[in-house]
C-alpha cells in the first residue's frame, strides 16, 4: 500500500530492516519499540510530496474501511464517515463495533459489479495447499491437475478437474494437515455467517468449534447447516445487545437471500 506514495530504495530498506529486526525480537515490548522507531525514521525520510500522498492514503483508508481496493464513491465513503463520527461518541465498545459493522454491511450491499471485481482481484492469492503444507507427492497431483485444466476451455470443466484432484489429495491428509484444513474451512464458514467481523471470546469461539466438529461428521448438507445455525444463534444470545441486533438483521438478510435463490425461475 505504501508503494503508492513512490518509495525510494532507501525508504524500502528502512522498512525492511525494521521488519526483520522486529521478527527477530523475542519480547512484544521490544518488537513494538523497534516498529515505532522504524516508523519514526521512515516519516523523517519522506518528502513533502510523499507526505501529502501519505495523508491522502490515510484518508482513503479511513473513509473506505475494508473496501479500499473497490474504489468507493463519495456517497459510499460518506456512509462510513458518518458511522465513524457516531462510533466516536458511542458509550461502549460493542456499540462502536455494531455501528461500524452495520455501515460496512450497508456499503457492501451497494457495491457495483466493477467494485466487487476490483475487491476480488486485490484479494491475496493464497492456495489452500500452501497453508496446509502439502508434501511433494500431493503437490505433484495438484500440479498435474493444473496442467490438464489449462488445456480445457470450459470453466466448469476446469473446476471439475481441480475439485477431483483436491479430493484425491484430501484423502491422503495426515492428521496435522486435516487439522489445518478444518481450520481453514471453519474460518470460511464464520466469514459467511451473520457473526462475521464480530469480536468473539474464547468461550464463544469454542461453542462454534464444537458445533463445527460435529457438523463435519455428517454428509447431509442441510443437517450441517442446521448444526452451525444453532451454534451461531447460541453465540448470538451471549453478545452485547447492540451486536445481537446486528446479528438478527444480518440473519434476516441471509434468509431473504436464500429464499430468492431457491425461488423457481419465472
Amino acid at each position: 500500500m505504501l508503494e503508492s506514495i513512490g518509495l525510494t530504495d532507501k525508504q524500502r530498506a528502512i522498512l525492511q530492516r525494521g521488519a526483520d529486526q522486529a521478527r527477530a525480537a523475542k519480547e512484544p515490548a521490544e518488537q513494538e519499540r523497534i516498529l515505532t522507531a522504524t516508523m519514526g525514521f521512515f516519516q523523517k525520510s519522506l518528502t513533502a510530496e510523499q507526505q501529502a500522498k501519505l495523508e491522502k492514503l490515510r484518508r482513503d483508508v479511513r473513509d473506505s474501511g475494508p473496501f479500499l481496493a473497490a474504489g468507493l464513491t463519495e456517497a459510499q465513503k460518506a456512509v462510513i464517515r458518518k458511522a465513524q463520527t457516531q462510533a466516536d461518541q458511542a458509550p461502549t465498545a460493542a456499540a462502536r463495533d455494531a455501528m461500524m459493522l452495520g455501515a460496512f454491511d450497508q456499503v457492501e450491499a451497494t457495491l457495483s459489479e466493477a467494485q466487487k471485481q476490483r475487491l476480488k482481484a486485490s484479494a491475496p492469492k493464497v492456495q489452500p495447499g500452501s497453508m496446509i503444507g502439502l508434501d511433494e507427492k500431493q503437490k505433484a497431483v495438484m500440479y498435474d491437475a493444473q496442467r490438464r485444466a489449462r488445456s480445457v476451455r470450459d470453466a466448469e470443466g476446469r473446476k471439475k478437474i481441480m475439485r477431483a484432484a483436491w479430493e484425491q489429495v484430501r484423502k491422503t491428509f495426515t492428521p496435522e494437515q486435516q487439522r489445518r484444513n478444518l481450520g481453514l474451512l471453519l474460518d470460511r464458514v464464520l466469514q459467511g455467517s451473520p457473526l462475521r467481523g464480530m469480536p468473539l471470546t474464547a468461550e464463544q469461539f469454542q461453542t462454534i468449534q464444537k458445533a463445527f466438529d460435529q457438523a463435519v461428521k455428517t454428509t447431509d448438507r442441510r443437517q450441517r447447516g442446521s448444526i452451525m445455525a444453532g451454534a451461531f444463534d447460541a453465540v448470538a444470545q451471549t453478545l452485547p445487545k447492540e451486536l445481537q441486533a446486528l446479528y438478527q438483521a444480518r440473519k434476516q438478510t441471509h434468509v431473504e437471500r436464500a429464499r430468492r435463490k431457491a425461488a423457481p425461475l419465472q
